[in-house]
């Protein structure tokens, strides 16, 4: 499953490869939302100078749309 041509090298676009960018731009996003740097740690996946901000990286489904029921 590495998204390349079969036999050949793996895509770059590998969805293996895709979570670090996303990590990145959701974390761009809410420096964007509190105007503030964050120190984020990536071991926790928490933002460490700002407790208040972690609300940004997650959110609540309404229920039956849960990723667990999907």
């Amino acid at each position: 499953m590495g998204g390349g041509l079969p036999g050949g090298a793996p895509s770059p676009g590998s969805f293996l490869n895709a979570w670090p960018v996303s990590e990145a731009v959701n974390l761009y996003a809410v420096a964007l939302r509190t105007g503030r740097k964050l120190q984020y740690d990536a071991e926790s996946m928490k933002i460490a100078n700002m407790p208040d901000a972690n609300k940004y990286l997650s959110r609540e489904y309404r229920r039956g749309w849960e990723p667990e029921s999907a």
